[in-house]
């Protein structure tokens, strides 16, 4: 708790801006000690690698944040849940910048957990705002938060102002009270079944507008590898560039036309609409830029859809899932397989660019080595969550083991041809094999990723219909316990 109490300096009153599109991410032991910051994450906040890694993750708390907030938030992971809320963090100089994080625990083969990992995404000027007042209310106890929701606390309110009540009155009062929080609790089972009716309704809609967005997620990268190769020497990938190319234009109108039915106010249609226009200038000069500016153009805006599906997941409430297995699906869905099939897609670029080449340099084995370095942990958090699935759920073992394992073999072999490159050891590797071991594991992670857009898509909708036959039981419920209230106050 003394780590949690913690307070750094300088503060100073600079915000520092989160770049559209930007995650951060970062991996703790049990204890919030540092074991992994990616790139994202040192940008803004600061520090250097060495500076973070194995310091308490607390020392980016910022003290404007309410310490109960991160209570929840320890109490939250602690239990295997994954919390989710706005988070005001400090930068090394003392600057600040705003994040939407989400914090899942990380279980080990015995189903123990043994790290936590923490994704974020930047604010919008509105949740920054929000953050604000949230963080106000928190303070004065008007609200709290419980594993990462906010919870009205009204009752010290009704306690203060009962006190004021003079002896003579307090009978009736109290008799008047009673009848009023009968009163209240019949209304609030009925608006919590209503409210748990419309959030699975906001879920619906969020997943939808995921699914849209699964097949440009899925060509982009695939549009920047080929083009990679090409800018590289390999001209036979043409056709297959053109070939994308029109894949991607009908998956950006799908993915427009799913928007528009089922925004919500979650806002996303003006945001796909700007990638789209950002998509058809790429595509107008892909083959004029240099490889790198090439790469690196496909690669934010890819960053950007990534990020789209967070915020989403955000703004649907697909991120408050019910149970424990949907929370790991979730996790799956929105952060392990996008980031897993983003860091294969960044290897199988780069790598073919290099192996069309025959040649690397000593920048482009880094940035390789780290692609396979971020490939092995997205991959082990992806292992970890599919454990702890199984261990609950032998039914969902038997449903996607088999994808579990073919997508498990096919990396095996795209991370040998990723070593052979980082060897200087092309041999007669061509171009085109490489790209196709590279495509064959990010496929098979998109076709699990299908099978558990419907298996959470059957779990909502058996949600749904335990909530509507629910909502009938209560209202005959609350009609016979309002019957007998009024009945007993007549008698007495």
């Amino acid at each position: 708790m003394e780590q949690l109490m913690r307070i750094n300096k300088p503060i100073i009153d600079n915000e520092v801006e989160i770049p559209p599109g930007q995650t951060l991410v970062t991996k703790t032991d049990t204890k919030g000690t540092i074991n992994y910051i990616n790139n994202a994450f040192i940008d803004v906040a600061g520090y250097s690698e060495e500076e973070l890694m194995g310091q308490p993750h607390n020392v980016i708390r910022h003290p404007d944040v309410p310490s109960e907030a991160f209570r929840d938030l320890w109490e939250t992971i602690e239990k295997g849940k994954t919390w989710s809320a706005p988070v005001k963090n400090r930068c090394k100089d003392g600057s600040y910048y705003w994040v939407m994080s989400n914090v899942s625990p990380i279980y080990n083969e015995k189903g123990e957990i043994y790290e936590y990992v923490s994704v974020r995404r930047g604010l919008t000027k509105e949740e920054k705002d929000e953050a604000l007042e949230l963080y106000a209310k928190i303070r004065s106890g008007e609200v709290k938060l419980h594993n990462g929701r906010v919870i009205k606390n009204i009752f010290s309110k009704i306690s203060g102002y009962f006190f004021g009540v003079k002896v003579g009155y307090k009978i009736g009062v109290s008799a008047l009270l009673s009848f009023l929080v009968s009163l209240s609790l019949c209304y609030i089972l009925l608006g919590n079944k209503n409210q748990s009716i419309e959030k699975i309704e906001q879920q619906q809609a969020g997943l939808a507008q995921i699914k849209g967005l699964r097949d440009v997620l899925q060509f982009i990268p695939q549009h920047r590898g080929l083009t990679n190769g090409y800018l590289n020497g390999s001209t036979e990938f043409k056709s297959k560039i053109l070939a994308r190319r029109e894949i991607i234009n009908k998956n950006f109108i799908t993915a427009l036309n799913i928007a528009k039915d089922t925004d919500n106010a979650f806002g996303s249609t003006a945001k796909i609409q700007s990638l789209y226009d950002e998509w058809k200038d790429i595509e107008s000069v892909a083959f004029k830029l240099e490889a790198p500016d090439s790469f690196a153009r496909h690669t934010r805006l890819i960053s950007q859809f990534i990020n789209l599906t967070l915020i989403i997941a955000d703004k649907s409430k697909l991120s408050l899932a019910d149970t424990v297995d949907d929370k790991y699906l979730l996790d799956a869905l929105v952060i392990h397989i996008p980031f897993i099939t983003e860091e294969m897609g960044k290897a199988r670029g780069l790598g073919a660019g290099l192996v069309s080449a025959k040649k690397v340099n000593q920048l482009q084995r880094s940035k390789l080595s780290k692609l396979l370095v971020n490939i092995e942990f997205t991959t082990k958090s992806l292992n970890d969550g599919f454990t702890k699935i199984f261990d609950n759920n032998e039914n969902l073992r038997s449903k996607f083991k088999d994808e579990t394992d073919t997508l498990r073999k096919q990396l095996i072999n795209f991370k040998e041809n990723i070593e052979k490159i980082l060897n200087n050891d092309f041999g007669d590797m061509a171009a085109n094999i490489y790209f196709e071991s590279g495509t064959k594991p990010i496929n098979s992670a998109f076709e699990l990723f299908d099978k558990l857009v419907l298996e959470f898509e059957n779990n909502i909708n058996l949600h749904r219909d335990e909530l509507t036959s629910d909502k009938l039981q209560t209202i005959i419920i609350v009609g016979l316990m309002l019957a007998f209230i009024l009945l007993s106050s007549i008698l007495l």
